[in-house]
């Protein structure tokens, strides 16, 4: 996505107008970072307690499968658009903040499972643990100074195994239902794992972007979706967790 930025620094003389692009940069990066997790999070509550107001009032099964299908609509628009944003984000050649814009949407509607579903406490221990979880990630970034790539390789080649462990679940289901349980923590485990590489990588390949001045308003977008998808995802297998952990039956 950005790799020539990272490879191809352009040098700058004084370190201490390196020092104010990098901090300038980073603040343009977790700057529209955040926008995009108000987005999600503004859409996943409307969209959350507009669905619950309608299955409340009218409890039959229009609303649910309106929803069913809207969210299915979702995630296949998450797909798409993810393309979108890879075949701009290659090219280099123009903004990402429109699909950017519309995958933060998107996911917010995918998002409004969990307020629906999930006690709005888990949600909030989630995000916190997430929340610090970048933060921790963003201090070893300054501070580590040996390449990560090889971290980024292992955590996208534990993604990947995680997704094959996940396509021969349903076997293992058919053939050992009591190792069903078990089974789906392991997955849960890894996805985990995996996704804290990968944003460890991501945190860091950024900082070292921002140290070498970099000022291009396109690339702090390209590094914002990124941190965000990872912030997203790790946000929502941490729920899953918790809410394995402590139950789903709101009080």
């Amino acid at each position: 996505m950005y790799e020539e930025y990272y490879e191809k620094p352009k040098n700058v003389i004084n370190p201490a107008e390196t020092n104010v692009r990098s901090s300038s940069f980073l603040s343009k990066v977790y700057g529209y970072m955040a926008i995009g997790i108000l987005i999600t999070a503004l859409v996943a509550f409307g969209v959350g307690f507009g669905f619950q107001s309608w299955m409340t009032a009218n409890p039959t099964a229009a609303a649910y499968e309106t929803y069913l299908f809207i969210l299915i609509g979702s995630i296949i628009g998450l797909l798409v658009v993810s393309i979108v944003i890879s075949i701009i984000s290659l090219r280099g050649k123009h903004s990402i903040i429109v699909p950017a814009i519309i995958y933060s949407v998107l996911m917010g509607v995918v998002f409004s499972e969990f307020v629906l579903f999930i006690p709005f406490y888990i949600i909030g221990m989630a995000f916190a643990i997430t929340a610090m979880t970048f933060a921790i990630m963003y201090f070893l970034s300054k501070v580590i100074k040996k390449n990560l790539n090889w971290l980024g390789t292992l955590g996208f080649g534990l993604l990947m195994g995680a997704f094959l462990m996940s396509a021969f679940f349903f076997i293992f289901y058919l053939i050992a239902p009591n190792l069903f349980s078990w089974l789906y923590v392991i997955i849960d485990g890894v996805f985990f794992v995996a996704m804290l590489f990968i944003t460890m990588f991501d945190v860091w390949r950024i900082q070292q972007i921002a140290n070498k001045g970099s000022q291009s308003n396109n690339l702090a977008l390209y590094c914002a979706f990124s941190l965000y998808v990872d912030f997203m995802y790790i946000l929502m297998r941490l729920i899953i967790i918790l809410a394995r952990i402590f139950g789903t039956s709101r009080r």
